[in-house]
């Protein structure tokens, strides 16, 4: 078997993880150095039988604790011997994909076993508490794609992707390439050399539009700067500094210190860079439609502040916490400090919601579930009155509900939560709520949900 171990964890000792194959099986055994050890073996069959890309066992086994090794390389874990001594340097090639490790920092070329913090996805009660006496800090969460930008020695910036990738995949061409007009403004504002920031690339510097970006991302770099000339170029919008002139300010210094220093290196009318907005109690917060209120630094507020202007919502932090050895990582994995959290705004509609799985409307249950309702799926009527498919809902069901609506054929008027409308009408992180028999299927339109889609942007 292949040991491999990962020194930069959160724990003293180093993790430890193993692999093997034999024939069709694949074992793994993992746990702490010195520690007891947890393992597993896995069985694979063949794929594909009778075509010219067919597989054996073996060949699927081998495929599959490739793609583990690879994975986990990409973690920080390090192949060693026997003897325990590491027998690869800090640049390993797995594949056709060569991996850069390391607890240094160079700015040119960042290792991939690097990570920076990210937020807690759901309200936690030390924030909570803090939102309630007035003291967080709310910072505007655009709706992007997490990049890092780097200023090296020689005072040139470089962009990775959250991953670290310095190129996109299947490329050789650095990532600030794609993006003349960033490269431009960043060299315009010159940022100390040897700096690290914290940025996500977005649509616009004021409206976000998340399939654009993707469609600038997913593109090769010829064809995406063309579709940037035609259409428009991305923005960055920076929301933290990691490092600053060599100097680690990740993890030593305040949020809120961080965040006023932001303002400064990044202020308006930087053309296509600008910082993410906060917002305290007592500043002025836009609430939509051209109105503003004076921010009470409260949660409540803070939603109505994103649904009324179409933000995704805020990350939340406490701005007198550097978030410590949980800023940075060197094990592959961000970590999510306590003192930071999203916190999104929600929506409710009602819709015409049906279950009928034998005859392809809406799913069973699975596992301990699997004689009830898995999900329902969810209708609006649109202009003529007809009914048109908008979701699954399978979120918000409790036990009772899954045996209590578990009969084929069932419609019934129910509210259903969500965080957000797509383009094309869907719902996002649907979650049923109640039944509401006080409401007629024919109020059930789309008429609920323009309002949301508008608001999202």
């Amino acid at each position: 078997m292949k040991e491999f171990r990962q020194e930069k964890g959160r724990t003293s000792k180093a993790q430890v993880w193993k692999i093997g194959r034999f024939g069709s099986n694949v074992k793994m055994i993992w746990g702490q150095l010195d520690g007891a050890m947890q393992e597993t073996t896995q069985n694979f069959v063949a794929i594909n039988v009778g075509k010219a890309n067919e597989k054996t066992p073996s060949q699927v086994a081998q495929d599959w604790m490739e793609r583990q090794i690879l994975l986990r390389t990409r973690k920080g874990y390090k192949e060693v011997d026997l003897q325990g001594n590491y027998l690869h340097g800090d640049e390993v090639k797995v594949g056709k994909e060569t991996i850069k490790h390391g607890n240094e920092i160079s700015f040119k070329e960042l290792p991939q076993n690097l990570r920076f913090y990210k937020p807690q996805n759901s309200m936690n009660v030390y924030i909570e508490k803090l939102a309630a006496a007035g003291k967080a800090l709310f910072l505007r969460k655009r709706n992007g794609n997490m990049f890092v930008l780097t200023i090296d020695e020689d005072g040139n910036p470089h962009l990775f992707s959250s991953s670290l990738a310095a190129c996109p995949k299947g490329e050789d061409v650095p990532w600030i390439k794609r993006f003349p007009h960033l490269e431009s403004d960043i060299r315009e504002i010159r940022l100390a050399p040897k700096s690290i920031f914290l940025c996500e690339l977005v649509s616009e510097i004021y409206h976000d539009d998340l399939d654009y970006v993707g469609s600038v991302l997913r593109s090769k770099t010829d064809y995406a700067i063309k579709f940037q000339s035609e259409n428009h170029p991305v923005c960055l919008a920076v929301w933290d500094i990691a490092y600053y002139d060599g100097e680690q300010y990740l993890g030593k210094i305040r949020v809120g210190a961080r965040q006023t220093l932001l303002k400064g290196f990044f202020p308006g009318g930087l053309g296509y860079l600008t910082h993410v907005e906060s917002y305290k109690k007592g500043d002025p917060i836009p609430t939509g439609d051209g109105r503003g209120a004076c921010f009470d630094g409260s949660l409540a507020l803070a939603s109505t502040a994103a649904k009324g202007n179409g933000w995704e919502g805020f990350v939340v932090v406490d701005p007198d916490a550097d978030y410590g050895d949980r800023g940075v990582s060197w094990h592959g994995k961000a970590d999510r400090p306590k003192e930071c959290v999203k916190h999104k705004p929600k929506y409710e509609a009602d819709f015409i919601l049906r279950w009928d799985p034998d005859n392809g409307v809406g799913t069973w249950g699975k596992g301990k579930k699997s004689q009830g309702v898995g999900a329902f799926f969810a209708y609006l009527l649109n202009d003529e009155g007809d009914e048109v498919f908008v979701s699954k809902v399978g979120g918000g069901l409790t036990d009772e509900d899954v045996k209590k609506y578990a009969e084929p054929g069932i419609c019934f008027v129910g509210q259903v939560e969500f965080a957000s409308v797509t383009k094309d009408e869907s719902l996002q992180f649907p979650e049923f709520v109640r039944p509401r028999p006080d409401k007629n299927m024919n109020e059930c339109t789309f008429d609920q949900l323009p309002k949301a889609a508008e608001e999202e942007g």
